[in-house]
């Protein structure tokens, strides 16, 4: 019988890919370095919301940008880690404009 090596375990947190996480939580202490001036609090802000957005994004991000790249062999799977690192980079400003559309929203209301 040959040998069988198993897959190691996917780890996760609260159902969360653990490798999502970590791969937005650089991506977001990234975008929390480039930006001179910020105090540490905000990159360390900075860095946790990466790390959220890109945990519960992934899974939905990742698959499309796989059929975007179907073509050149890219699975859902492949594409997890680039697009958790681009969510986490970006996962502030997701969150700056999400509050800024709804205190519009809200300001438009009254």
């Amino acid at each position: 019988m040959p040998d069988f090596t198993p897959p190691p375990p996917e780890y996760s947190i609260l159902g969360i890919k653990l490798v999502h996480l970590v791969a937005g939580a650089i991506g977001g202490a990234i975008r929390g370095l480039s930006r001179p001036g910020e105090s540490i609090w905000r990159r360390i802000l900075s860095t946790a919301i990466g790390a959220i957005v890109a945990g519960y994004g992934t899974p939905v991000a990742a698959p499309i940008v796989a059929a975007q790249f179907a073509s050149t062999g890219i699975t859902a799977e492949t594409a997890a880690g680039l697009c958790g690192f681009l969510l986490g980079v970006t996962g502030m400003s997701i969150v700056e404009g999400a509050i800024a559309w709804v205190k519009r929203r809200f300001d438009a209301a009254s």
